[in-house]
């Protein structure tokens, strides 16, 4: 498995490419906007982190679930298996779990590796939350955990979000230290071609904010999207925009969500290279999808399909299928959920590995290179 591009495996037949038909990927106009039931997790959980490995398998880590009498933090590791082709009708235990059980972490893959960084875990009170400094990286080659070769973080961090830029670099944003309520601005980078160099300090955001969405669109800018300010006081519709290429300061958005904002937003960059906002809690939980294309020079942001099942504490995804797929979470008097939707996006296909056929393998092909950079 090479380290500098993911693997699209070419050796599959397309089996999918019909039912892709059928779903209307691949006919003229856009698909409906329907969500639909994907593999339930076998393991209810919220507050979890979730990534997309170098083979296009999903992956969800850790995070907490609510148990009779208090939370129970989650150390296990569960995969969505991606075949080249379409995703498993089933989640699978992985064959490791988390060296350390943690939620309100972040999780990233970058260069063959996955890195799993921040959050808490009760310590010996089992009502104060200890916070990790610790990051622990996965290497996807060896199997094997990590946790000595990157730097811990600077300072104690949960309720943040992490991205990776078009350079390989992984950046942490905003979430909250371990000062009761403190929210922070802060932003720091971590390059793993120059460890040396550990994490380094960036331009702050122009608001702290804890549980914002981050992600890092086609053009390779990061955005910061909502969240809860300093103090729990007042939930953010303002969005702030950094372009690593140019400055690499956060400018205020013109685009602000719109009502009801949600005390957390779960963001993730669409095939179609839009920015998909679900879900959330404001006193309830939260059905409302909303997108936002960044390309636009006056970018709004627009209702879309509702999800079937109003969550919160939920990870989103987009799946080498092109795909959204939005997992687990907490929802109703049941709270911690197994429960999953996936989502057909649009957008323009074509034959993008060149091999004289439209099929599987260029949408594949396709979300390598939104989510890297570098697309048409």
């Amino acid at each position: 498995m090479s380290r500098n591009h993911p693997v699209t495996s070419r050796h599959h037949p397309v089996t999918a490419f019909l039912s892709l038909v059928t779903a209307g990927l691949l006919a003229a106009g856009a698909p409906a906007a329907t969500w639909l039931p994907g593999p339930p997790l076998n393991a209810s959980r919220g507050m979890f982190a979730t990534v997309v490995d170098p083979c296009g398998n999903i992956i969800v880590l850790g995070g907490m679930r609510r148990v009779p009498g208090g939370q129970l933090v989650l150390s296990s590791i569960e995969m969505l298996p991606f075949d080249g082709t379409s995703y498993g009708p089933a989640w699978v235990a992985y064959p490791t779990s988390l060296p350390i059980e943690r939620f309100r972490h972040s999780a990233v893959c970058t260069n063959g590796y996955l890195y799993v960084i921040g959050g808490v875990r009760w310590g010996a009170d089992p009502n104060i939350a200890e916070p990790i400094l610790q990051v622990d990286r996965y290497d996807f080659l060896t199997q094997t955990w990590d946790s000595t070769s990157v730097p811990p973080i600077p300072y104690p961090n949960h309720g943040h979000e992490s991205t990776v830029d078009n350079f390989g670099r992984i950046w942490m944003i905003g979430g909250q230290t371990s000062d009761a309520n403190h929210v922070t601005a802060a932003t720091v980078v971590y390059d793993p071609a120059r460890p040396q160099l550990g994490w380094q300090t960036m331009p702050s955001l122009n608001t702290a904010r804890l549980f914002p969405g981050v992600v890092t669109d086609k053009s390779g800018r990061i955005w910061a999207i909502g969240g809860l300010d300093n103090g729990y006081q007042n939930r953010l519709s303002t969005c702030e925009v950094l372009d690593p290429c140019a400055g690499a300061t956060w400018t205020m958005a013109s685009a602000t969500l719109p009502a009801p904002v949600s005390v957390e937003v779960h963001a993730v960059l669409g095939a179609d290279g839009r920015i998909y906002t679900s879900g959330g809690w404001v006193n309830s939980y939260l059905s409302a999808v909303q997108r936002l294309d960044p390309s636009d020079p006056s970018p709004s942001w627009t209702t879309w399909a509702s999800l079937n099942l109003p969550r919160n504490g939920h990870s989103i995804a987009l799946g080498r299928d092109g795909n959204i797929y939005v997992i687990g979470g907490e929802a109703g008097a049941v709270q911690s959920q197994t429960n999953v939707e996936t989502l057909l996006t649009e957008f323009p296909l074509a034959d993008i590995n060149e091999d004289g056929e439209v099929n599987i393998l260029d949408i594949n092909d396709f979300v390598i290179c939104v989510t890297n950079g570098g697309c048409p």
